[in-house]
């Protein structure tokens, strides 16, 4: 994309002010809004302006040309759902790869993924959409990797493992070789997952092991608030 554009960033906390910085390393001298319903004010000096309130978000929203959603932790769902329903908007995802990871060129990566710096994605390796590649996290061959997943900084997830749809693997993790983890699970920090996950749970431990199920919530009456207004103004 080119060097400027006027960018919707998705939530105002550490994950936009990380994005931020690493579009300035990447060259990028975009500049734009930062949407975020939580905060009265930012926690950190930035050339975006904060908006609070759908109302005020409304009549911009057709001068973005990309968006990003800066939600991490395991927000995975949300990070799709409300990625999905700003690109219905009109506007384009954008991407963020630190300079400093290596994404090795056999590899695919999908729309709306954000790679912290020294991340590593190995050989023929496929990202699925709206994904987070933290510090240091390791994604070796022949990965599959779905929608919406967090691998957390250092993670080490091993060669031709499956994770599926919204899954989180935390910070040091260790996923060994051709697992299947399944959709929705969040994988403990510093955990050693030895077999296949099943989905929408909680693991943790070495070996990994079951410790609850694991729901997913997100403000879906935020997004259908603005698709509806949007909707309004059309007519």
């Amino acid at each position: 994309m080119s060097k400027k554009k006027n960018m919707l960033l998705w939530g105002g906390r550490s994950q936009a002010r990380i994005n931020i910085s690493i579009m300035q390393d990447m060259g990028f001298e975009s500049s734009g809004t930062i949407f975020d319903i939580s905060l009265e004010s930012l926690g950190f000096e930035s050339r975006f302006k904060l908006i609070n309130s759908i109302e005020k978000l409304l009549p911009i929203m057709p001068t973005f040309d990309r968006f990003l959603v800066c939600i991490g932790s395991d927000h995975g769902l949300a990070r799709v759902k409300i990625s999905d329903a700003l690109q219905s908007c009109g506007i384009e995802p954008g991407s963020v790869f630190h300079p400093s990871a290596y994404i090795d060129a056999t590899s695919s990566i999908s729309i709306g993924c954000q790679i912290m710096p020294r991340a590593v994605i190995g050989k023929f390796v496929s990202l699925g959409k709206y994904c987070i590649v933290n510090t240091s996290a390791t994604i070796d061959h022949e990965c599959i990797i779905g929608e919406g997943c967090h691998i957390m900084g250092a993670a080490a997830i091993a060669g031709r493992v499956n994770l599926g749809k919204y899954v989180t693997v935390g910070t040091n993790a260790t996923i060994l070789p051709d697992l299947t983890i399944g959709e929705g699970s969040y994988i403990g920090a510093g955990s050693v997952v030895t077999k296949n996950i099943e989905p929408y749970g909680v693991y943790v431990g070495a070996p990994a092991n079951f410790l609850k199920s694991k729901l997913f919530k997100y403000n879906e009456d935020i997004v259908q608030s603005l698709l509806s207004g949007l909707g309004a103004l059309k007519k």
